[in-house]
């Protein structure tokens, strides 16, 4: 099943791009390709969309059975995270329209999500609240120093009549990077909690389990549940550290175009290349 849906993306994909070089107005334009800043936006959206939905994931099941947090706790828990993205994002947009650069900001932002995933791996059963505070805060500032740097890049090199599909491309993108790396950390996850547990602890008819039945179970069993989870759950942020790493890298590569002083002018031409008459007209 999964190799045939791999092979109907493909496909389908395929398909995409023949459609949409001949609609009169793409949704996205396949021409946008050609343009370095949002390739490699795109690219970097989509890692940090992995990361971020990854943590706004996984971190909750950590608080509730590892550390005890109740669902709704565990909720409020990540407003240290979403506070490092929002303040990043409002200081990062201060700075950037006082001194018209922004090429640093995502690139210091992989690196501290890339340095915040590599802490959270570190985590474990014994990790207090304000450790785990602590890590989200330095992941939320890297993520908000990336976000949203990202997608005024690409405004900066489109022509004002493509900001709207130029802008939803790369949030697309971070949205799609969002939902696949749910799904492989999950996957992840899962695997590595079996291998960690076993048939050591059963929790309840066919197996599953909630923080509540987790808690209720005796000490020397909810020991070896908790230890296990915990582990399995902070090996999914370790895989994900090169990942995001990756990111830093490819942040690097960002062209830093000087900033557009108007919505009436036209971008300024990717240093080393030369945009296509149609991108201008």
């Amino acid at each position: 099943m999964i190799v045939g849906l791999a092979v109907g993306s493909a496909v389908l994909l395929g398909l995409l791009v023949i459609v949409e070089r001949r609609a009169p107005e793409p949704i996205v334009p396949v021409h946008l390709f050609g343009v370095r800043t949002f390739n490699v936006a795109s690219s970097v959206s989509f890692i940090i969309g992995m990361a971020m939905f990854g943590a706004i994931s996984f971190l909750p099941l950590f608080l509730q059975v590892v550390s005890g947090a109740s669902a709704t706790n565990s909720g409020l828990l990540l407003l240290p995270l979403m506070l490092g993205v929002v303040g990043a994002s409002i200081i990062s947009g201060q700075l950037i329209s006082r001194t018209g650069h922004y090429k640093v900001f995502p690139v210091v932002g992989c690196g501290l999500a890339a340095v915040a995933m590599w802490l959270l791996s570190t985590m474990g059963a014994a990790t207090g609240q304000s450790t785990v505070t602590l890590y989200m805060i330095v992941l939320g500032i890297g993520i908000g120093l990336t976000m949203q740097t990202l997608i005024l890049a690409v405004q900066n090199v489109v022509p004002v009549t493509e900001l709207g599909v130029a802008t939803s491309s790369v949030s697309f993108f971070r949205s799609m990077g969002g939902s696949i790396g749910v799904a492989v950390f999950g996957a992840v996850f899962n695997n590595l909690l079996v291998d960690r547990i076993g048939s050591a602890v059963d929790i309840g008819e066919g197996g599953g389990f909630t923080p509540a039945a987790v808690r209720q179970l005796p000490e020397a069993v909810r020991s070896v549940f908790v230890s296990g989870f915990a582990d399995a759950l902070t090996t999914v942020f370790l895989f994900a550290t090169p990942l995001v790493a990756l990111g830093f890298v490819l942040a690097a590569m960002l062209r830093e175009v000087p900033l557009r002083s108007s919505i009436e002018a036209e971008p300024a031409p990717e240093p080393g290349s030369e945009p296509e008459p149609a991108l201008l007209h």
